[in-house]
């Protein structure tokens, strides 16, 4: 093979090695923003989660203290 042949192949060779490197860094750009994205999803479920959890406890609150003031005003239980 000559030289000139050698040199084409290897730039070539190259060429798609810089092509492939480009397309997996752009993989992992894209597979960091999801990761990232998932985090603040997950945070979002556990505030979430504790609004729900403090939204129960107050319709629990409230509901004992209509019924003390249902007693306190009817004097019925």
């Amino acid at each position: 093979m000559s030289n000139f042949k050698k040199r084409q192949s290897g730039t070539t060779t190259s060429a798609l090695a810089d092509g492939e490197l480009q397309l997996l860094q752009q993989e992992l750009q894209a597979l960091q923003q999801i990761r990232s994205s998932l985090k603040a999803v997950k945070q979002m479920v556990g505030c979430l989660n504790q609004n729900l959890q403090l939204s129960i406890k107050n319709s629990h609150n409230l509901a004992e203290l209509n019924q003390g003031w249902k007693i306190f005003f009817t004097g019925q239980k």
